[in-house]
């Protein structure tokens, strides 16, 4: 692993439920190979051994879930077991933070897998359960996933912007002493048939396998980290081509300084 960059991958699924939707979803995983892996709106109350072979590769099988409620949210953290072992986990309503080990050094990275609330009534609540997060963790953390706010109106592609939420959120993330990674090269599957270039560039909108298209106005897939010295180098992984039935995720890779290794 000291040889390569540490991959993470998030995607807002949006269901593994059906066979078709899990079949893809681990090609695409076993195509793309990351060391790990983050899904937001997993719809799926319990996760069985079995239930996570139909859709994570066989070397993602260490893996923890968040109960969806109902047929809402649901998260699934899965990490490379030749890369990394899982050390420890905690789960919150929102969020689920696993503890990842190295398996051929001593780095220890936690991942924070976040899906949060549509409900605004929730969302103070939502940044609440965070702040705690940040509070318990020492070392190396991203934070990653789909957080349903906005930072600023570029965020969305229409009129509509909480001022007070982008503002609640912003403030949540220097307190916490975070830093957005950019994802950039974002190439989706919607573009509302009006040019030939996306509409949106961001972590909203997406296909399914049958070609039916959807759309979501809100960019709200973030990779928030602290930042550890000035020395860390991040870099964008190409994006699926426009057009593939699942290109609406994310992959980022980084790596960390050589005393960290």
């Amino acid at each position: 692993m000291c040889n390569r960059p540490v991959t993470i991958l998030f995607w807002n699924v949006r269901g593994l439920g059906h066979h078709d939707k899990c079949d893809e979803v681990k090609r695409v995983l076993s195509s793309i190979s990351p060391s790990i892996v983050c899904l937001q709106e997993s719809k799926l109350e319990h996760v069985t051994y079995f239930k996570g072979l139909s859709f994570l590769p066989t070397r993602l099988q260490s893996f923890l879930f968040l109960p969806s409620l109902g047929a809402s949210g649901g998260i699934v953290t899965a990490g490379d077991s030749s890369d990394f072992s899982l050390s420890s986990s905690s789960q919150g309503a929102f969020s689920l933070t696993t503890i990842f080990s190295s398996t051929t050094s001593d780095l220890a990275l936690t991942v924070t897998n976040v899906y949060g609330p549509c409900d605004g009534h929730r969302k103070v609540e939502f940044l609440s359960e965070l702040s705690d997060v940040a509070a318990s963790i020492s070392g190396p953390w991203a934070t990653i996933g789909d957080f349903n706010f906005l930072r600023v109106p570029g965020d969305n592609s229409n009129a509509s912007f909480d001022q007070h939420n982008a503002c609640l959120f912003n403030s949540w993330i220097d307190d916490a002493g975070l830093i957005e990674i950019p994802l950039l090269d974002r190439l989706y599957t919607w573009t509302n048939n009006q040019s030939p270039q996306p509409l949106l560039a961001s972590i909203g909108p997406w296909s399914t396998p049958g070609g039916t298209r959807h759309s979501r106005t809100q960019s709200c897939g973030r990779f928030l980290i602290q930042p550890l010295t000035t020395s860390q180098s991040f870099c964008r992984l190409p994006p699926l081509p426009l057009g593939h039935p699942f290109s609406a995720l994310t992959t980022i890779g980084f790596s960390f300084p050589p005393s960290n290794l």
